[in-house]
């Protein structure tokens, strides 16, 4: 079994940070206002709060995205590759990243002032001409989805993709302190797809990639919180390019399946924690739902954020399901409802089945090594494999089961909890 855990939220995955920046009246006194831009306001606390920025180098070049914003009000930007393959000039990889959120006064302050992640994932001010991919949209001669055209999205919305919120004031538990920021990750996400639909050419005129629009193939992937964007949002996308057919990748973002859950009482505690997040990050972000599930569910559309239910019953797009069944980073918010750490890693494994079972356009992926996020990395996106546990077969790599379901395969590898069917130790690559 992998070893300690990280605590971090379900929708987007963290690790624990230095002691939160104090509100008032301890440290600088602030002048934060809810006139006050986030930056302003809390640049007595941190005026310089960016990430280090690295000289632009890669072959991925920035499109800076008009009509978005970012928590701070910059733009969004896309970083894009036309595709370097004849055979693939008409097909597509978009990669949503991931990386933590915020919905109030104090996690978005810490957030900003890089206690937890940086400004950077809140704002486009720091964004490099260009970048390298990695993983899924790396050029490695082993990727298959190299030559195609890759669009990178950062994420700088701290919203898991989904915010509908523009102008949000956040006041501090003191109320001695506020800011505005804006959520607005779905609508930077589908004015991003918009503006790819009719060809882009990048900021700097190096890279043009074609309409969309005209596109055979598009992958929609995210990883971590992306992973949640992209499950929302995969129908909706592939409703706006008609004629395109449309896939998704869904890695690193998980709901168990209720009958996988030991007892009534640890499923009721489940229910609990994604109500709550509903009543809190959801209620401040005002999220974007599958229209379908919403449609159906009407006021219980809290329901519409259970990654369980859009699995098993919502998303009619096929995808490819990836989870760790010991992922480190999703487990802690399991443990209030009495589930133990001991019997993550089955409730894991029993959920993609259950999920497999329901879903037959899709495919289910779930290692046992104890890690979380794969799509980027390039070593667990190219070379963890998994047997399935139950029809064998493989090993699979998260890179060949995407490939299967490009070529209308669906793929069932499923570990069992003790990581005997996973190949967690990959060559360097």
């Amino acid at each position: 079994m992998p070893g300690m855990w990280m605590i971090c939220s379900w929708m987007a995955c963290s690790s624990p940070g230095p002691a939160p920046i104090p509100t008032s009246p301890a440290g600088p006194p602030l002048q934060g206002t809810d006139e006050l831009w986030i930056d302003e306001a809390l640049a007595p606390r941190c005026p310089d709060p960016g990430p280090e920025v690295s000289p632009a180098a890669g072959d991925l070049h920035r499109i800076t995205v008009e009509g978005t914003r970012c928590n701070d009000g910059t733009p969004a930007v896309a970083y894009a590759r036309s595709a370097t393959d004849p055979d693939h000039a008409d097909d597509w990889v978009l990669f949503m990243h991931g990386g933590g959120d915020c919905h109030t006064w104090q996690t978005c302050a810490d957030r900003w002032c890089g206690l937890e992640y940086d400004a950077g994932k809140m704002s486009s001010r720091w964004a490099t001409e260009s970048v390298g991919g990695s993983g899924l949209t790396g050029s490695s001669p082993d990727n298959a989805f190299a030559g195609y055209n890759v669009v990178e999205l950062p994420y700088c919305s701290s919203d898991s993709w989904l915010g509908q919120a523009p102008d949000t004031v956040l006041v501090s538990d003191d109320g001695l302190d506020a800011f505005q920021v804006h959520f607005e990750g779905s609508q930077n996400l589908m004015t991003t797809i918009e503006l790819l639909k009719g060809g882009a050419i990048s900021d700097d005129g190096v890279v043009s990639v074609p309409a969309m629009a005209s596109a055979e193939l598009v992958v929609l992937a995210g990883t971590s919180a992306g992973s949640m964007g992209a499950a929302v949002h995969l129908d909706r996308v592939a409703d706006v390019l008609p004629g395109v057919r449309v896939l998704g990748v869904l890695d690193s973002m998980f709901y168990p399946a209720a009958e996988a859950l030991p007892s009534d009482a640890i499923r009721a505690g489940i229910d609990g924690v994604i109500e709550d997040w509903w009543d809190h990050q959801f209620a401040t972000w005002r999220p974007a739902l599958d229209e379908t599930c919403s449609l159906a569910l009407g006021h219980e559309g809290w329901l519409c954020t259970d990654l369980e239910i859009l699995y098993r019953t919502w998303i009619e797009t096929p995808f490819l399901l990836n989870h760790d069944v010991w992922d480190p980073r999703i487990y802690p918010n399991a443990a209030p409802s009495g589930l133990l750490w001991d019997d993550w890693g089955a409730v894991g494994s029993d959920s993609l089945r259950i999920f497999a079972s329901e879903q037959p356009r899709a495919s289910f992926r779930g290692s046992a090594c104890g890690h979380h996020a794969a799509l980027g990395d390039p070593a667990r996106f190219l070379g963890i494999g998994v047997v399935d546990a139950v029809g064998g077969g493989g090993p699979w790599t998260l890179h060949d089961a995407l490939v299967s379901l490009v070529e209308g395969e669906v793929v069932v590898a499923v570990d069992e909890p003790s990581g005997a069917g996973s190949r967690c130790d990959p060559p360097a690559l």
